[in-house]
């Protein structure tokens, strides 16, 4: 049995399925050769109808369906082993040549000559009212033509793509239903210890600057050398000029106006020119556009990237630890705004017991290569890996 389906939820983080404040409002399906039929949480069948349907199913049809099937989870629907997925986003992806990256419904359909009725529940969300407050005929039509919508994008999908690419869609199918489970799962996240690792890293990159301003010319007090400018740190290491400003604070009286007479604090600008001696001969063709393009530029700047620093080489050994400070500098720097991330995203999400559900994308690389966002959970250096932990214990 082919059921294509579309489900509804309330709006928090735009019905993401794993912030717990949110449900599932309301579903259309249509099985083939019939009509399709909506149900709203009201109904004293709302969920065993669905479970009817899905469980029993030998394909489903949808629009980006791995959301639909974190819906399907979250409400204690299995879907059949053997069930085939049809995804018509990822289909789009694979008619475009890996180009459509998260296409939507209305785009696809259009594109195929078919006609999209104007989206009055978008108008709704648009307002923040979440979908259970969306008027009942209103909410129905937009789910039941979403659904019709899905079915007819498959069959002119279907009728354009060879024998190959079908079975390619029917295969990242599969993969899309291991990937569902491995977002609905989620990774275990040591809070505690990110937090330590904050806390760590912080410390070491604030004792790095400290080390590193050592071999800077004298600065006046008020003057901050900023390590994350590659201006300044382009001067420091390849030599130039950079221009400093600060303000002074001032007592000052008005003297005109309704308020004449009453002190307030000012601020006099001073300005002052520091030079820095070059350390490295630059790399060839690494000047930046905005001096590259201006022949009158008095000071030229080139780029201060991890792939450059790496290929730049001193006799000094000055230089030498200069260039093993900055590059330690960006490792931790980099590992601390990884976790700082996640905690973000988590806190943002709402998520529950420290649990990460990152999101893996069969429709981004042009190559087709899987990869994963909120937050990115590829690649993840060892720092990370030691806070992905078991849920299991050790």
């Amino acid at each position: 049995m082919k059921v294509t389906f579309d489900g509804e939820t309330s709006i928090w983080n735009k019905g993401h399925p794993f912030d717990p404040r949110n449900f599932l409002v309301s579903y259309a399906y249509k099985v083939a050769g019939g009509i399709s039929t909506f149900r709203y949480f009201h109904d004293p069948d709302f969920i065993t109808d669905l479970r009817n349907h899905v469980e029993h199913a030998t394909e489903l049809v949808g629009f980006n369906i791995k959301f639909d099937l974190h819906w399907c989870q979250r409400v204690g629907i299995r879907i059949p082993v053997d069930c085939r997925i049809w995804d018509c986003s990822l289909a789009e992806f694979i008619i475009s040549g890996q180009t459509a990256r998260f296409i939507s419904l209305n785009e696809s359909l259009t594109s195929y000559g078919e006609q999209r009725k104007p989206d009055l529940v978008a108008e709704y969300w648009a307002q923040n009212i979440s979908t259970e407050h969306i008027p009942l005929p209103i909410l129905e039509e937009y789910n039941k033509y979403d659904v019709d919508g899905t079915r007819t994008l498959q069959e002119h999908q279907q009728q354009l793509m060879s024998p190959e690419q079908i079975n390619l869609c029917y295969l990242m199918g599969e993969d899309l239903k291991t990937l569902q489970h491995a977002e609905y799962a989620g990774i275990k996240w040591d809070e505690e210890k990110a937090r330590e690792a904050v806390s760590s890293l912080t410390t070491r990159i604030t004792s790095l600057e400290t080390e590193l301003q050592s071999y800077l010319p004298t600065l006046r007090a008020e003057i901050k050398f900023n390590w994350d400018s590659g201006d300044q740190l382009s001067a420091f290491l390849y030599g130039g000029e950079i221009t400093y400003e600060w303000a002074i604070p001032v007592e000052s009286v008005y003297k005109s106006g309704e308020r004449v007479g009453q002190s307030y604090t000012a601020n006099r600008w001073q300005r002052e020119l520091v030079r820095f001696t070059p350390r490295f001969v630059p790399l060839e063709g690494t000047e930046v556009a905005k001096t590259a393009k201006d022949p009158m530029a008095t000071t030229r700047f080139y780029e201060v990237n991890q792939p450059t620093l790496l290929q730049l080489s001193s006799r000094r050994k000055e230089d030498r630890d200069i260039l093993r400070l900055l590059m330690e500098r960006a490792e931790k720097i980099k590992v601390l705004e990884m976790i700082e991330s996640i905690q973000k995203k988590s806190t943002e999400m709402n998520w529950e017991n420290n649990m990460i559900h990152g999101q893996f994308n069969q429709n981004v690389v042009v190559t087709g290569r899987l990869s994963s966002s909120g937050p990115n959970l590829q690649n993840t250096p060892a720092e990370i890996d030691e806070l992905l932990v078991s849920r299991y214990g050790s």
